[in-house]
């Protein structure tokens, strides 16, 4: 987070969603998340919105965000790697291309 202050190098970064001063929500973009491909890097990291929040599209939004924030840092393509949740892949490539960063059929590429 120390880097990320700083803004010495696009990644890391972390993100919140904040609603009445309250943070409702958040995500990082970081190097490496627990696997040993190296080569797939940045990513997306600890993707969390408070449990009375969920289901309002924040997370969505979240993701959105950090796919043009990414791109403006010269980053096109983060790695979302999923093992929770029902409705995001177990794997998901989020391009600067919006339409390839959120949901839906084709919203993912695996």
């Amino acid at each position: 987070m120390e880097q990320c202050l700083h803004r010495v190098n696009p990644v890391p970064q972390w993100y919140m969603a904040i609603k009445d001063n309250k943070i409702i929500g958040g995500l990082g973009v970081i190097e490496n998340d627990f696997h040993n491909r190296k080569d797939l890097a940045p990513n997306v990291c600890a993707v969390y919105t408070e449990k009375d929040k969920r289901c309002n599209g924040i997370a969505g939004a979240l993701l959105e965000y950090v796919c043009v924030d990414m791109k403006k840092k010269g980053i096109d393509t983060e790695l979302l790697i999923n093992n929770y949740l029902q409705n995001i892949p177990s794997c998901a490539i989020l391009s600067s291309n919006i339409s390839n960063c959120i949901g839906g059929k084709n919203g993912y590429t695996c």
